[in-house]
């Protein structure tokens, strides 16, 4: 059976180089065409420093494992593009800026935790003219990398151009982190974006609180309105003019939370592999050690939340991961104190059929299926907790 075929938004931070690393260990099931990047974690010159390096360390791990006779990386050479560095409309409701150089956050000032202050070899090549599209008209620049295809186009227009060139519905855009390119692409050009065979989103807090604020998980809170946008693609009303409605599929924290990985975990798993030298276990023991220093001071705990390795598994895995399916979702884009909540209608009222009536008012449309989005969301796996922590690591090495 041929992979799936698939394009990642992302704005790489800590879980996000464990969920590409996961994707890019797989190709045998995930065939990545496309990453591409959005504010998010950190801006998005800091995300894509962090995906070359990402992309210098496996190619490395790649050597590794061919003289050590283990499973090789073969992640072809996926397209680059840079996206969207701030929100499509509006700024937070709190006022808050995007990104502070001095605040420190959950993933460091870098992204990865320090990791380029302890690590600054990773990098041995000038990446960024590669991404400039007068630079790139001038040299070949894309040639002189080997592990990937720099594009100097915006993030949505190579979304777009991906769709446009391969077969309609052969492609399932992840994005596992802020929404906004991916909303730009399809207001842009609605029909193309149509050609998706659906949109997984790693994002949302459906029946749980949120992590950004009490309602709202950050990757919906950093741009609700793309997210919006997305979500209302699912609507009956839409389906005449894009040829069909669109499948869109949250995995939230409901489920995310409860797939885990320890400290205890990845130093029995990963001990054996540093000892060798692995260039991609030392990276990682780098990135996770000050990641699991500040969960300790956090929660008194050495226990890391992995939502975008989740995501990524959650296709490896589709046989055995379950679905609900046709829930009317919305994100809130204006309230002050619930702006990127992810809600969902629990009244319990029949959906109207045309022309009928009901004693309440039904503001919103919310009995109305024309006006109703179908969103699917991910409720469960065979597992979770730190049993989830192990089938990770084996994904990404083994």
């Amino acid at each position: 059976m041929a992979p799936e075929k698939i394009i990642i938004d992302s704005d790489p931070g800590v879980d996000d180089v464990l969920a590409l690393s996961l994707a890019f260990n797989n190709p045998e099931k995930l065939e990545v065409l496309l990453i591409t990047l959005s504010h998010g974690n950190v801006g998005v010159e800091l995300c894509l420093k962090n995906l070359v390096a990402l992309f210098s360390v496996l190619e490395n791990e790649r050597e590794f494992r061919r003289q050590n006779e283990l499973k090789e990386v073969d992640f072809g050479k996926p397209v680059v593009a840079l996206g969207a560095n701030k929100p499509m409309l509006k700024e937070h409701a709190h006022g808050e800026v995007d990104f502070i150089e001095e605040w420190e956050g959950f993933h460091g000032v870098d992204g990865l935790n320090g990791v380029h202050s302890r690590l600054p070899d990773l990098i041995q090549t000038d990446y960024r003219p590669a991404f400039d599209p007068v630079t790139t008209s001038l040299s070949n620049g894309a040639s002189a990398f080997s592990n990937f295809t720099p594009s100097a186009s915006p993030a949505h227009v190579e979304i777009l151009n991906q769709l446009r060139t391969n077969d309609p519905k052969t492609i399932t855009i992840v994005a596992i982190g802020p929404c906004t390119n991916l909303a730009m692409a399809a207001l842009e050009d609605p029909e193309t974006f149509a050609r998706a065979k659906r949109v997984v989103i790693m994002g949302g807090a459906v029946r749980v609180s949120g992590n950004q604020t009490p309602r709202a998980e950050f990757n919906i809170y950093a741009d609700p309105d793309a997210a919006a946008v997305l979500f209302n693609l699912t609507q009956k009303a839409r389906a005449a003019t894009l040829r069909g409605q669109m499948d869109v599929a949250l995995v939230p924290l409901d489920v995310t939370s409860n797939h885990t990985l320890t400290r205890n975990t990845w130093r029995e798993f990963s001990m054996d592999l540093i000892s060798k030298g692995s260039p991609l276990a030392l990276f990682l023991d780098s990135v996770l050690g000050k990641t699991f220093e500040k969960m300790v001071a956090l929660t008194g705990t050495a226990i890391f939340g992995c939502h975008d390795p989740f995501t990524i598994y959650a296709l490896l895995e589709s046989k055995t991961v379950e679905w609900e399916t046709g829930l009317d979702i919305r994100v809130e884009t204006n309230g002050i104190w619930t702006r990127g909540e992810t809600v969902f209608d629990t009244r319990g009222v029949v959906e109207l059929t045309p022309g009928q009536k009901t004693i309440i008012r039904d503001n919103g449309g919310w009995f109305s299926g024309d006006l109703k989005n179908s969103i699917s969301i991910l409720k469960d796996s065979k597992a979770d907790g730190d049993a989830f922590g192990h089938k990770l690591l084996e994904g990404i090495f083994l």
